[in-house]
């Protein structure tokens, strides 16, 4: 689980650090307050995951799989709509809330912020997989992967930046990885 958390970390915080490496600050600021409003819908849309955890737990060490399927697949419905949900009223018009929150955007925020939330909807998609690997007792083996899909998604991102293409290209890198 530390090698997953610090991974996790290292994708996020390495965002920063590689858009710092090519790019000014004002990318990095638009890049932040993408990420920033990003966050604020994943938080909202986990806590819809969160009181499902125990049940698929529950179920799956009961042996139940036809429940545990159903809370898995419910699990990731609701992640997912509400993501969408909340994503959306930002997916459509980034640049008016933005420009109504801070007066002044800087470039390509807007681009930023639906890259993040459409980095979000794909990962709500496998929302409910995590609960289901606790309660199977297979952690490491998921751990691993997902690290070394984090630490894969910043090597990428740092090849496409170093080929020149625009900062909101390490989005869709990490939305590629996400992918997988």
């Amino acid at each position: 689980v530390t090698l997953g958390a610090v991974a996790q970390i290292g994708r996020n915080q390495g965002a920063s650090l590689i858009v710092n490496t090519f790019f000014n600050t004002v990318m990095n600021t638009a890049m932040g307050l993408g990420s920033s409003i990003n966050s604020y819908v994943s938080h909202f849309a986990q806590a819809v995951k969160q009181p499902m955890a125990p049940q698929i737990t529950k179920s799956y060490s009961s042996g139940n799989e036809k429940r545990t399927d159903e809370l898995l697949v419910m699990s990731t419905k609701y992640t997912f709509l509400l993501t969408l949900l909340l994503g959306s009223i930002f997916i459509m018009s980034p640049g008016w809330i933005l420009k109504l929150w801070l007066g002044e955007v800087p470039p390509y925020a807007s681009v930023f912020l639906v890259l993040f939330i459409i980095d979000n909807l794909v990962q709500s998609l496998n929302s409910g997989v995590g609960n289901l690997i606790m309660a199977s007792g297979k952690i490491s083996l998921y751990q691993i992967l997902l690290s070394v899909l984090n630490i894969f998604a910043i090597v990428l991102g740092y090849i496409v930046l170093k080929l020149g293409y625009p900062a909101y290209f390490l989005l869709i890198a990490y939305i590629s990885v996400s992918v997988i």
